[in-house]
């Protein structure tokens, strides 16, 4: 399910993604999640008592209800957040990626099936070998008419580019200093994305976080050596 949160009346803040804390908060009037997608959110509660509703600004279906009362006090929101791994983020932003390992994944339906550069998992698995210790760069072709939120396990990603789908998504998600494990993958679009490819040896896999998709095959194995 896709979701475009929004509180009644009220600004969020967003102070995390799927993998780190940002290093500050960044102000939205709603959010796209995706499945499979985390984010921490930091709301002022600075209007009057009463009760709010939480909604999917894409279907105007309620999602719950918040409700505070009492004495107002006016603490301000943050400017900063003490977050190591939003500086290492920083960091990685700044790296000349010209010479690291290029990888490229294509999503695609073969046949009434999901593949993943034709590769349908578990008949014809697509496997992509990483030294661990390393960084390479990824981009993820979308070459239907579907969203497809690719998710990867162990590492989170610096996300450098995405091209197609919804703007405000692109631009969020580009400029914060965030690593993400899923990101939406637009149709007929692509994902670029900085992997550290950092701990861990052994297979562990990547797919399309909509589990319908997943289940006819658009999954496969990623094994760090």
């Amino acid at each position: 399910m896709y979701l475009r949160v929004s509180l009644q009346n009220h600004a969020m803040y967003m102070v995390g993604v799927d993998d780190n804390l940002l290093d500050q908060p960044v102000p939205i009037s709603d959010i796209l999640l995706t499945p499979g997608e985390r984010v921490d959110i930091l709301v002022k509660a600075d209007q009057a008592p009463g009760t709010y509703t939480l909604q999917d600004l894409n279907s105007n279906t309620p999602l719950l209800t918040v409700e505070y009362s009492g004495t107002t006090v006016n603490d301000p929101i943050p400017t900063t957040i003490n977050s190591d791994t939003a500086r290492w983020v920083a960091s990685l932003k700044q790296m000349d990626t010209s010479s690291l390992r290029q990888v490229s994944m294509t999503l695609s339906f073969v046949r009434g099936q999901g593949a993943i550069n034709g590769g349908v998992f578990g008949r014809n698995t697509y496997i992509l070998e990483s030294p661990v210790g390393t960084y390479e760069v990824w981009t993820i072709f979308n070459r239907s008419g579907m969203d497809h939120p690719f998710h990867q396990h162990v590492d989170g990603a610096v996300i450098l580019d995405i091209r197609g789908g919804d703007r405000d998504y692109a631009q969020l998600y580009t400029s914060i200093n965030g690593l993400k494990d899923t990101i939406n993958v637009p149709p007929m679009g692509s994902v670029t994305m900085l992997v550290p490819v950092l701990d861990y040896t052994g297979d562990t896999v990547f797919h399309c976080h909509i589990l319908g998709h997943e289940d006819i095959g658009m999954m496969g194995i990623w094994r760090r050596v």
